[in-house]
């Protein structure tokens, strides 16, 4: 019987290579081209290595073969040249006799015509100092060191814990786990690090949470914050304003139609300081005593206290990612995104004075190609907050081709650093800033790195500064 690898149809060629090099052992597979192609291919469709593997392999005495089966999992084999007769009359008829094999179809055999080996690619900076694997997502802010790690997949020791990603490598906190205290683990999550204090929020059974501050986490002395007043919604979705909290969520009663509201907290009240029956996102501005208000993803309002409709003023564009894709700088002036056919556009608009500058991030998002032709497109976008007056622009997509991981952006000077698909060898991770820590971390589900300093990272980088055009 001849070896060969089975994956899916949609398979990345980095995955579909690797699969191949765990499969075949040949010295070609281990050389440094073979490394290269993988790294070329780390996320173009698995078709898209087949030519250049092929040539690659040559040296080895070796053809790439392709046993179609016209079906949505792809089979490819390494087979020696003088054993290809022997090959083709295997899955002529021999497979039918092997108990193993489940094919009652004869396969259609298929040489891969070799390709010439795409030219070696810029070497990549390789931007992660350590890794860490944790035994869940780690959700983390730039004022949010704290998080409840727990999936019911793993087994890993430290499965059920709180952890502080504020310290390299993230440490257990001394609390109540899963296994030694299953409610206390279950009501109480980390919202964010008040200076020297820690802000928690407690579930109740209604769903409903109330927000405590705790001075001393292994004494555990919550302190309730708000009058003691619920609060509806996600945890998540308070943000620190100053010294103060405040919430944008969702109220759904039990007959009615929902609601949203943005709350205010603090040591001893809450108030609503807006509510609609759209829905709202909220972003603190810098100076701790202000917020600006999102409705609908095509109004804003700033907010030092309660607001009415005729506050609102409408945006120019509708926003692109209405979560967390406006940035309130100083004075009255906030960032936000829309997106155009194929590129992210950013706008910077002064609501006091209604001037409105637009950029077009050209060289940043996603590329591929299709047919032939090559295209660009922008996925999914994350917004968050890094050191100093630099914001990181995270980007997803689950398309195939070449994927930046996130873009640098400093709201001073407008000079911007891309981090690039390869910079960092993780699957698409998320890069934020931990300001406890004093560094830039990446994550990537279960696994966590520490990004090398900032002037390291944009060492070696190209520095493209933002050119606004007046609307």
């Amino acid at each position: 019987m001849f070896q060969h690898v089975s994956f899916d149809y949609q398979t990345t060629g980095a995955d579909f290579l690797r699969l191949l090099q765990a499969e075949f052992d040949c010295p070609g597979l281990a050389s440094d081209r073979f490394e290269a192609l993988v790294a070329g291919m780390a996320n173009d469709l698995a078709e898209h290595a087949f030519g250049p593997l092929a040539t690659l392999v040559m040296d080895d005495g070796l053809e790439l073969w392709q046993i179609d089966f016209f079906e949505d999992t792809v089979h490819m084999a390494l087979v020696p040249t003088g054993q290809v007769d022997a090959f083709k009359a295997w899955w002529t008829t021999g497979y039918r006799d092997d108990p193993t094999t489940a094919h009652a179809v004869r396969p259609t055999l298929r040489r891969v015509k070799a390709k010439p080996l795409p030219p070696p690619a810029a070497a990549w900076s390789d931007l992660v100092e350590a890794t860490v694997a944790l035994p869940a997502d780690l959700r983390i802010g730039i004022d949010c060191p704290l998080a409840r790690l727990y999936s019911r997949f793993s087994d890993h020791p430290d499965n059920g814990c709180y952890v502080d990603a504020g310290v390299w490598p993230p440490a257990k906190l001394p609390l109540p786990d899963a296994a030694s205290d299953p409610e206390f683990f279950r009501r109480w999550r980390p919202v964010c690090r008040d200076g020297a204090h820690d802000v928690w929020a407690c579930r109740a059974q209604d769903g409903t949470f109330r927000l405590a501050q705790v001075d001393d986490m292994a004494a555990w002395s919550p302190r309730w914050l708000g009058g003691d007043i619920p609060l509806h919604g996600y945890p998540d979705d308070v943000k620190r304003m100053g010294e103060r909290m405040i919430h944008a969520a969702e109220h759904r009663p039990a007959s009615g139609k929902p609601t949203f509201e943005v709350s205010f907290v603090t040591a001893t009240s809450t108030d609503c300081w807006y509510a609609s029956r759209r829905p709202l996102h909220v972003f603190p501005f810098p100076d701790g005593r202000r917020c600006a208000i999102v409705e609908d993803d095509t109004r804003i309002a700033i907010a030092s206290g309660p607001v009415t409709q005729a506050d609102f003023v409408p945006l120019p564009k509708p926003l692109y990612e209405p979560e967390t894709g406006v940035i309130p700088l100083h004075g009255d002036t906030i960032v936000f995104f829309s997106g155009t056919k194929t590129r992210l556009r950013m706008h910077r608009l002064d609501l006091a004075t209604s001037r409105h500058e637009s950029c077009l991030l050209r060289d940043f998002g996603h590329r591929g190609v299709d047919r032939g032709e090559r295209y660009a497109t922008f996925g999914n976008l994350e917004v968050r907050q890094g050191h100093g007056d630099w914001w990181i622009l995270n980007h997803k997509s689950n398309q195939f081709g070449t994927i930046d991981i996130a873009l640098l952006w400093n709201a001073a000077t407008d000079d911007t650093v891309v981090i690039e698909q390869g910079d960092i060898k993780l699957r698409q991770p998320t890069v934020i800033y931990q300001r406890a820590l004093g560094r830039y971390l990446a994550v990537s589900g279960e696994t966590v790195a520490l990004l090398r300093g900032f002037d390291e990272i944009a060492r070696g980088k190209e520095i493209v500064q933002l050119r606004w055009e007046l609307i």
